[in-house]
């Protein structure tokens, strides 16, 4: 999309929210990299749309079993102004989730009305399952492949 059509659907009551600037990994970033991608990336849209930008969307796969930077993540996030995250995990939210964890279905122009009403209706919410297992095995052979962020 263009600004201008971008610009189009905000008018339109369309909400539009972050996914950085230079769509990195973030997981191979240090900190003030990864800060400073999310309050560029903010700034840009606000400054654009003369709205808030309240939404993030994680670029490439969320590191949901990264316990050392998850936490430090979602802290990022609501110190840059950030009021929820989506991530890269298959599923649909559940009421008392975290904003900051936000799961997704996965969605096409394949997918006609049958089928979305079947994403919506929960049918692909055990994809979950294979995707955890798929990333843990990925981990596993590549244990270095993921590295832990450098610290400020």
């Amino acid at each position: 999309m263009n600004w201008s059509e971008v610009t189009e659907l905000h008018s339109a009551g369309i909400e539009f929210g972050s996914h950085t600037v230079t769509h990195p990994k973030l997981i191979e970033m240090d900190w003030p990299q990864i800060e400073q991608e999310l309050v560029d990336s903010k700034s840009a849209i606000e400054k654009r749309l003369g709205a808030t930008v309240n939404a993030f969307a994680y670029p490439y796969a969320f590191p949901q079993a990264r316990k050392d930077f998850v936490p430090r993540f979602q802290q990022t996030l609501r110190r840059t102004g950030y009021e929820s995250c989506v991530t890269t995990e298959v599923g649909r939210e559940r009421a008392g989730d975290n904003l900051f964890s936000i799961k997704r279905l996965p969605m096409n122009d394949a997918d006609d009305v049958p089928l979305l009403r079947a994403k919506i209706e929960g049918a692909y919410d055990w994809l979950a399952i294979p995707q955890a297992g798929a990333k843990a095995v990925r981990q596993a052979v590549r244990p270095g492949s993921a590295q832990t962020c450098a610290s400020v």
